[in-house]
């Protein structure tokens, strides 16, 4: 299904509490070809897996943005996230380096 049409469906699933049909949409736009989208599914996947309190899974897919992605502007978003996702995980170590990363690189 062509990108521009899921993404008002996956908003429809997300307002039903629909968390599992959203979710397979956005597996599908992650595969797309087009970074630009790819990304931001991925970072719409860790905020889902975040929301259902899935820390570890969540940072997974933040740090992959941070790892593969660094061009996009979601970086910043996904430095807030890991940032939250090691505080509810207790990683205070992971959470003092992307903060001083954020905090560092972004605030000047």
């Amino acid at each position: 299904m062509e990108p521009r049409l899921l993404a008002p469906l996956i908003d429809l699933y997300l307002e039903q509490k629909q968390t599992e049909k959203a979710m397979i949409l956005l597996k599908e736009l992650e595969g797309s070809p087009v970074r630009q989208i790819k990304v931001r599914a991925k970072l719409n996947i860790g905020n889902l897996l975040f929301d259902q309190k899935e820390y570890d899974l969540a940072l997974q897919k933040y740090e992959e943005i941070i790892g593969q992605y660094a061009f996009s502007g979601l970086v910043l978003e996904a430095l807030t996230k890991i940032i939250d996702c090691s505080e509810k995980l207790g990683l205070q170590e992971k959470r003092k380096r992307y903060y001083s990363i954020l905090h560092d690189f972004f605030e000047s």
